[in-house]
């Protein structure tokens, strides 16, 4: 018989892992040496969220330069979600239309050519836990980097899709049994999902779609892994 010598399991493995502030300005809560646990903040950093446009002239029905005039707020105010963006008043409440804004946000800037309205999003402010048992081990102020020295278990696989992801663990389900679509629901997003003799296509597009960072499985065909 073939006994496979390939190194499957490492118990008690000393590891670095590297943990890094979201987005800019970001202030580090940690100091070296520190003992950390799964649950601490390391640090808390600002994220910006981009911009959302809204074509002003299409939503309320005329001209790119009328649309102008029916906006409720001036460039460069702030705007809050579920405030009044815009509001056009009809003949007995006929053509009547209000604007709401989606989200927090600033009046960027509006295009008088093509009727649309940008909304800068406003910031958010992102914590970065250690999701680890560990020591701080390194800090790198202007990257943003903490380097925290962890004990773990490195689990060999066969193959797998050539990224490094990081989640919690939610198992559905031991190596005997087929995880089907059903099993997949709202809880396993952020989280790594093991379980499944084998994996089926429609269930992995929907842990996709559903948030899944990671699906750890006894088996996959060859024609769905390659797709």
């Amino acid at each position: 018989l073939f006994v496979s010598g390939r190194l499957r399991v490492c118990p008690k493995t000393i590891l670095h892992v590297k943990r890094t502030l979201p987005g800019s300005k970001g202030i580090i809560h940690v100091m070296l040496r520190q003992e950390v646990q799964p649950s601490d903040i390391l640090g808390e950093g600002v994220t910006f969220s981009g911009f959302h446009t809204i074509n002003l002239s299409k939503e309320l029905n005329v001209s790119p330069k009328q649309a102008f005039l029916y906006l409720k707020k001036k460039i460069g105010q702030t705007i809050y979600q579920g405030e009044l963006l815009a509001q056009k008043k009809g003949i007995i409440n006929l053509g009547k239309k209000n604007i709401i804004a989606p989200q927090d946000g600033l009046v960027d800037y509006y295009d008088a050519e093509k009727g649309n309205l940008r909304i800068k999003l406003a910031v958010k402010k992102n914590k970065l836990v250690s999701g680890v048992y560990g020591i701080i081990d390194q800090i790198k102020e202007q990257t943003g980097e903490i380097i925290i020295r962890t004990q773990a278990t490195v689990i060999y696989g066969v193959l797998g899709s050539g990224k490094e992801r990081e989640g919690i663990i939610k198992i559905l389900g031991s190596a005997g049994e087929f995880v089907n679509d059903k099993q997949i629901s709202e809880d396993i997003k952020n989280k790594i999902i093991i379980g499944g003799g084998l994996l089926f296509p429609k269930t992995l597009a929907l842990a996709m779609q559903t948030g899944a960072l990671g699906f750890i499985t006894g088996g996959i065909n060859v024609c769905d892994y390659r797709s």
